[in-house]
């Protein structure tokens, strides 16, 4: 019970919500439902994601879930353009406005936008974004 009392704590910080990407039929499927291999209740409501009883994707062999970031609609697996403060050369009066494009991840506890190879921004540095695509649909929009 005081795991329940958690993760009710937990999801009235910040909205739960998961879409998925299915390999088959080639779509995304919004407001997923992700079941615990432990009991058949969604962990969170919406199209359900079962192996028993849903074609839709039938395993996560056959999809991917992506989680909600907290912020506008961006999503895991987003492809975002943001506007960040930057600080170039190790000076600390050395800071720029910069524009880069790049995909949605979570990576070590946090959400970031990785631009290319190298290039790893922190969500909460960024100031201003627009989703322009995703990995799945829009491949092409990802420089590296």
């Amino acid at each position: 019970m005081e795991s329940i009392k958690n993760f009710e704590a937990y999801k009235a910080m910040r909205e739960i919500k998961f879409r998925a990407w299915d390999n088959i039929q080639n779509k995304m499927t919004y407001s997923v439902s992700v079941y615990s291999e432990l009991n058949e209740a969604p962990w969170w409501g919406g199209n359900h994601i079962n192996p028993e009883t849903d074609n839709t994707i039938s395993s996560f062999d056959n999809g991917t879930i992506m989680q909600y970031t907290g912020l506008k609609e961006i999503y895991e697996g987003d492809i975002v353009k943001a506007r960040y403060y930057y600080q170039y050369s190790g000076s600390s009066s050395n800071w720029e406005w910069r524009t880069r494009s790049g995909e949605i991840r979570f990576e070590n506890y946090k959400w970031i936008l990785k631009v290319g190879d190298y290039e790893k921004i922190k969500l909460g540095d960024i100031e201003d974004s627009e989703i322009i695509g995703n990995i799945y649909e829009n491949p092409e929009l990802i420089k590296t």
